[in-house]
């Protein structure tokens, strides 16, 4: 039986405040000062040097320790160390995952009606279990292990270095990958994905954010796909840049997509900014005013963002003008990235727009939905339960061919005129698509159930 600690904390329906009580977290026993915490990274502290609006006791409860000492090392000041989420994910079998300023774990089956954070989870930690390396965030990515396909977390820890789980139970012990062997293993602070396409095969490509603000990718060299390559050898791949990329012209702290694939970052500011196009690699971010506008949104500072069921993204915003700086988890009242943040309860919900499993790939970018549908991803097999997938196979072509039409023309152009060329191969392989469907439907017979791929929690 897994034992869990369960944490209350203020859960007021107007503020949806993600501390925990006053009767826990505040009376533990206050911890001296010691220098052997890892030393943050190159990009958050040029944010925190920026952040001037942003009040010090906050930005202490921004850095990660898993002895949750209420003394800066910096300064040597003493602060009210809260226990806050600073990154949240949600996993394949609909519950969420919170990573905590703690570095540890934690989980709700529900993130609105729950109103505790189960945990620490079993294993938060590498290592001791006490004062061993946290974590900044954690992800879902497929590997291949003795040529079957698992479904593993990894995750960034607070060394900057990569760690994957030793089996899918997320509870399983944390595992560092031969760093001596590839450097850049370690000098990272956010993952996420995209697709990768080499002649007529695509597969999820693992991408990172470094220290210094750079964007890099698991280098497979375009031949052999991640699902073919064990996991050993996968993360001894290095990180590098991709070729011919601009340099961003802003660092960002973390991306996602919103629901028209343009990706979304934290920048340094902790505000929201979007690509001026799909393909990210080669567009800038938008950052003038007068595409921004002065709506509140555009100013609102965050530290985590996850897309709701109703295309309404929830957000970890930054409370600094309360008496108590404090971390609140919101929503956005519109599907718009720069819309307003509010209480959920006050904004509520529409009618659900995405399933639960789709959701993961907003914040991840590796879309799920169809990785699940197929027994190989460079196979269609014929059955009832990949229709949708072909349909979700032809829109993540047309995706990538879009973003190669981008990469042969201008990067800072206005795309948003009619490209007719682009339409009528477009309307000539709905067309085709249709007909197909219209084939399958003749085809398929009924198919056993078959059990859901990932275990969940």
């Amino acid at each position: 039986m897994v034992l869990c600690l369960a944490f209350y904390y203020i859960f007021k329906f107007s503020t949806f405040q993600e501390n925990f009580e006053d009767g826990v977290a505040n009376t533990l026993p206050k911890i001296p000062m010691d220098m052997g915490l890892p030393q943050e990274p190159q990009i958050y502290q040029e944010s925190y040097n920026k952040s001037n609006n942003i009040p010090a006791s906050l930005i202490f409860n921004l850095k990660i320790d898993p002895r949750r000492r209420e003394v800066d090392q910096e300064t040597g000041k003493e602060y009210k160390r809260l226990l806050v989420p600073l990154h949240i994910v949600k996993t394949l079998d609909s519950k969420y995952i919170g990573v905590f300023n703690d570095g540890k774990l934690y989980k709700k089956n529900d993130i609105f009606q729950d109103k505790l954070w189960i945990g620490p989870l079993n294993n938060s930690l590498y290592g001791s279990q006490d004062d061993g390396i946290g974590f900044r965030m954690v992800m879902f990515f497929p590997f291949n292990v003795n040529q079957e396909r698992q479904i593993r977390m990894i995750g960034i820890g607070q060394d900057s270095k990569l760690y994957y789980k030793e089996s899918e139970d997320i509870q399983s012990k944390w595992i560092e990958p031969e760093n001596q062997n590839n450097p850049s293993n370690a000098n990272l602070i956010y993952l996420f994905c995209d697709y990768h396409q080499n002649k007529e095969k695509y597969y999820p490509l693992l991408y990172g954010i470094t220290k210094e603000g750079k964007f890099v990718y698991k280098n497979i060299k375009g031949e052999t796909p991640p699902n073919n390559i064990e996991i050993d050898k996968f993360l001894e791949l290095p990180f590098t840049t991709p070729k011919n990329a601009p340099d961003q012209n802003i660092k960002v702290l973390k991306v996602f997509w919103d629901r028209n694939g343009f990706m979304i970052g934290i920048g340094q500011d902790f505000k929201l900014y979007q690509k001026r196009g799909i393909d990210w690699i080669n567009r800038p971010w938008e950052t003038t005013s007068d595409m921004r506008g002065n709506n509140p949104g555009s100013e609102a500072q965050v530290i985590d963002m996850l897309m709701d069921s109703d295309a309404r993204m929830l957000s970890l915003k930054l409370m600094i003008n309360e008496d108590e700086p404090m971390i609140l988890l919101q929503k956005q009242d519109q599907t718009h990235y720069l819309a307003d943040h509010d209480d959920p309860e006050s904004v509520g919900t529409n009618p659900r727009v995405f399933s639960d499993i789709k959701l993961s790939m907003f914040k991840t970018g590796l879309d799920w939905e169809t990785y699940l549908s197929f027994e190989d991803p460079d196979e269609i097999l014929y059955r009832s339960n990949n229709l949708q997938a072909i349909q979700q196979r032809s829109i993540m072509m047309n995706r990538l061919k879009l973003r190669e039409l981008c990469k042969s023309r201008n990067p800072l152009m206005n795309l948003e005129a009619r490209n007719f060329n682009l339409e009528r191969a477009i309307q000539t392989k709905e067309k085709r698509a249709t007909e197909l469907r219209k084939e399958l439907d003749a085809l398929i017979t009924p198919v056993i159930k078959q059990e859901p791929f990932y275990q969940g929690l």
